[in-house]
């Protein structure tokens, strides 16, 4: 994302549900500023969320480890600290 803040909200929907599983992996995300994260139909696959500042609300299906991602999922601000996640 670029020229976001933290009023901006990113949401992730599927559309068309069906017989399928009504879920889309995501790899990573990471932006400048966002406010709110909402995407109860994905699952993030990759290596992070890194977001600039502070998020006001994550909403994620599932958090997965996927091959070639040594070090797991990271959930940091690009300055590289850790915050707290409710």
């Amino acid at each position: 994302m670029q020229g976001t803040t933290s009023k901006d909200k990113l949401s992730i929907k599927i559309l068309e549900k069906g017989t399928f599983d009504p879920t889309v992996d995501v790899g990573m995300i990471s932006g400048p500023a966002l406010g709110v994260l909402a995407a109860k139909s994905a699952n993030l696959t990759g290596p992070g969320l890194i977001i600039g500042g502070p998020v006001t609300k994550i909403e994620l299906h599932d958090v997965l480890k996927r091959r070639g991602y040594s070090d797991g999922w990271q959930f940091r601000h690009q300055d590289g600290k850790f915050p707290f996640i409710e």
